[in-house]
């Protein structure tokens, strides 16, 4: 029960941080927030590696290279971080200073001169791509999320000469979710987004690629059929069935298996902006628990307006709605067991099927 709780709470509350412009030159979109990171899997490696970037304010930075041990190649664990200063004044990426923060040997000079380039380039192409928003007429909305965005041919010898970046405002910081090689093969992509909570939230230094905590689950079984209720909070309506409690008004459960919310955000700019801010808080990742970007489901409905959104975290499958209200935006998130999930799929997914809003 508490650890569905939490997962409730995770789900349903946000909130609204101070808006920032993390890149040089450039005014995003979605202005990034304080604590802000983004981690890319690097397929240029032989190696499982991974980068991420972290954002402090407009003169600090970090960025973090970490690839997991490999017995089978006898590789050991390699991590290594650095603190960046830049000048808040420039308008390119202007580095001042770093601190390495981590033990680094001789070899590690190349993947030093690595990190360095990758910021340099990651922010120039930013800056070159110019506007990346929704109304941009280069904009694509697409069903598969990984080719959302705005998609931009470019030259970039690092990752095999011509390329295609494909840019989202859904992605924090350099705005780039992938980046495909010119036979249509992924060379880099985004795997988790996220904001530190405050200074004592370890998920940026914590991650070591996307794995499924095991957590404690319910055995598999099937759900008792039983009679349909609608229940109705917020001008939401949702059959569920009577093996459903309610706790808390805006709070459903099904026994240890699953939960499900309902939560209103505010607009907090124009009506375009706030859409695209909260489902960027939405993908974000938290408490070290990591969302699969490169695996999320991200659709929209045109015939309800609803945005339908699925993903994995710890063990749990995640289901969310969401809906552009006239002065808000509602949330509705179901969260389910993973092996409960597979047991009665068909049963979860008429729940999200079911869903109206007046």
């Amino acid at each position: 029960m508490k650890t569905l709780k939490k997962i409730f709470l995770f789900c349903s509350i946000f909130f609204v941080t101070n808006f920032l412009f993390a890149v040089p030159g450039v005014e995003s979109f979605i202005p990034d927030s304080s604590g802000e990171y983004v981690y890319y899997r690097d397929y240029s490696f032989e190696r499982e590696s991974y980068v991420g970037v972290l954002y402090y304010d407009d003169s600090s930075y970090q960025i973090r290279y970490y690839a997991p041990a490999n017995k089978e190649n006898l590789l050991l664990e390699k991590d290594l971080s650095i603190l960046m200063s830049l000048n808040p004044e420039s308008n390119f990426w202007d580095m001042q200073g770093e601190r390495i923060l981590s033990a680094i040997t001789p070899d590690d000079m190349d993947l030093i001169n690595y990190l360095h380039d990758f910021l340099y380039e990651f922010s120039a192409r930013r800056k070159k791509a110019d506007d990346i928003s929704t109304i941009d007429e280069r904009f694509v909305h697409n069903d598969n999320f990984a080719h959302r965005g705005i998609q931009i041919g470019q030259e970039y010898k690092q990752f095999g000469g011509d390329v295609t970046i494909t840019f989202d405002s859904l992605i924090p910081l350099f705005n780039i979710k992938n980046i495909f090689d010119d036979s249509g093969k992924i060379v880099l992509e985004c795997v988790a987004t996220g904001l530190l909570k405050n200074s004592l939230d370890n998920s940026f230094s914590d991650f070591k690629g996307i794995t499924q905590k095991s957590l404690q689950q319910t055995e598999k079984k099937s759900i008792k059929k039983s009679k349909e209720n609608i229940i109705e909070y917020s001008g939401v309506q949702i059959s569920l069935d009577q093996n459903w409690t309610n706790p808390v008004e805006n709070m459903w459960m099904l026994n240890e298996d699953a939960v499900l919310s309902i939560a209103s955000v505010p607009n907090i700019a124009s009506k375009e902006l706030s859409k695209e801010y909260w489902l960027r808080r939405l993908l974000q990742s938290s408490d070290s628990s990591y969302k699969d970007i490169s695996k999320v489901e991200f659709l929209y409905d045109e015939l309800t307006d609803f945005y339908k959104i699925t993903y994995s975290v710890s063990g749990m499958i995640n289901k969310i709605v969401f809906k552009e209200m006239e002065s808000s935006f509602l949330i509705i998130s179901l969260a389910v067991y993973q092996n409960s999930y597979d047991s009665n799929t068909l049963y979860f997914d008429k729940i999200i099927k079911s869903v109206k809003i007046n």
